[in-house]
């Protein structure tokens, strides 16, 4: 368990707030007045929270919402519940060790990045239940929202009593149809952020989204032939995020149904969880602290042209023991310059810095997450170098359970989370490890030519030379 608030790295911009909400069962939370939703203050203007109330009456078998909206009924529980709501404003309501009737036995909820999110719950079988096909469906935890989709149809009616429904969440509405996009100009974010007004109109509104501008001399533009796709919104989506180098993710604490399209290791958040299990593992074995780049061989000098890049030695020393950790590939005769040279050395030697990854898992007690993000998560912040510390790991899926246990099981599996907070003058791993000019090495000879992080450099390694 976390027992002290995370201190972030310099240069990762406001955090959102450290709780969602007040201080949830069993995670510590600092009390008081629940903060906005993180979602809403960043939001484009126009796109703010949608707080229908619903006037439910109860069905037969099923717990009806009896005039409370769906957030009232959520508060309503302690622990799990589900709520069923129709187009017509009826809503039912399961939850866990509540009636025989209604009680909800079995939930599962996936949610991930650049994808749609699931989920899937067993609850008493009921021949009403066919009534509420294409329902929507919020779940959440002490009255916190988890997840947010629709209902598809089911069998309903078992001889165990027991039956098991599920569906997706709203990004299911992008997976349909064929269409056609096209931008002409303008830089990759610009074209995301047409696409999801194209989205908001394709989907009356249900669909909405936004895209963060890029970290400073990071943007990409649109080619001069344009950008043009064709598929299902959902083909579209993955497509036009991976040529700007973007992911998306839905935050299903908000009831817009707003995706947020950002380039991964520029958002990081803070988490209050409660520890319950994890498993964590550091493997530098495609880590390189050092990258030798030769060219085309220059007879006027009878030598190859050269580049050779270094991390900052506060990093060789606290991940490599002080050793440098050399790629040096075959020479490429199409690098006809020194500096040429020295373009791929630096591309290369920040994705090779980026290969020290820390992967693993955190089970905690059931909390809200959104993936995609960076979290101060304490069981990796443990497992890396002292010096290394605050690490910001990606996370890439989240799965909320309760099946034995009732739980949250956050996966980061992405490499490079630990090197996503070396650099501290600006968010991390944004486009590549941001130089100043004071760590320029240049030789006035082509074999002498190094480009070196050094100790001029403010605060280059967390910990490290300060």
């Amino acid at each position: 368990m976390i027992t002290e608030p995370v201190s972030r790295a310099a240069g990762f911009g406001p955090l959102n707030p450290t709780t969602y909400g007040g201080p949830e069962a069993g995670i510590r939370g600092p009390g008081g007045p629940a903060p906005p939703a993180p979602s809403v203050a960043t939001r484009p203007a126009g796109f703010g929270p949608l707080n229908a109330t619903t006037l439910g009456q109860p069905q037969p078998g099923i717990r009806g919402g009896g005039g409370k909206s769906v957030g009232q009924l959520l508060a309503s529980v302690d622990g799990y519940a589900l709520v069923l709501e129709r187009a017509t404003g009826e809503t039912a309501l399961y939850a866990a060790e509540d009636s025989p009737s209604r009680a909800l036995t079995k939930l599962s909820i996936t949610l991930n990045v650049n994808a749609r999110s699931s989920w899937k719950a067993e609850i008493p079988s009921n021949d009403e239940l066919f009534r509420w096909n294409l329902a929507d469906v919020v779940i959440g935890h002490n009255g916190n929202r988890l997840f947010h989709g629709q209902m598809l149809p089911s069998k309903y009616s078992s001889s165990s009593g027991k039956v098991s429904v599920g569906g997706y969440g709203r990004l299911r509405e992008l997976t349909f149809g064929g269409e056609e996009f096209t931008v002409e100009s303008g830089d990759g974010c610009q074209a995301i952020n047409e696409f999801w007004r194209f989205i908001a109109g394709l989907t009356d509104g249900r669909v909405r989204g936004y895209c963060d501008p890029p970290p400073a001399g990071t943007r990409r533009e649109v080619g001069p032939d344009g950008f043009e796709a064709s598929g299902t919104p959902m083909q579209i989506a993955t497509e036009l995020h991976n040529e700007f180098g973007y992911a998306f993710v839905m935050d299903h604490s908000d009831r817009a149904g707003v995706v947020h399209s950002f380039r991964p290791g520029t958002v990081a958040r803070e988490l209050d969880y409660w520890h319950k299990d994890h498993e964590v593992e550091i493997d530098p074995s495609k880590y390189r602290n050092r990258v030798v780049i030769r060219g085309a061989w220059n007879e006027a000098r009878a030598e190859y042209y050269r580049h050779e890049a270094r991390a900052p030695q506060g990093e060789i020393d606290d991940l490599a023991a002080g050793k440098l950790i050399t790629y040096r590939p075959e020479p490429d005769d199409e690098l006809e310059s020194n500096e040429a040279c020295a373009v791929l050395a630096r591309s290369k030697l920040d994705e090779l810095r980026g290969k020290y990854s820390i992967t693993g898992s955190v089970d905690a007690a059931p909390v809200r997450v959104v993936p995609g993000y960076l979290y101060p998560f304490e069981e990796f912040n443990a497992a890396a170098p002292p010096a290394a510390r605050p690490v910001y790991t990606g996370v890439q899926q989240v799965k909320h359970t309760m099946i034995s246990d009732a739980k949250t099981v956050i996966d980061c599996s992405e490499e490079g989370g630990l090197t996503q907070a070396i650099n501290q003058s600006r968010n991390p791993l944004a486009g590549g490890i941001q130089r100043q000019q004071t760590g320029l090495i240049e030789g006035g000879m082509a074999s002498e030519a190094v480009d070196a992080y050094t100790d001029e450099y403010p605060h280059p390694y967390p910990g490290g030379n300060q």
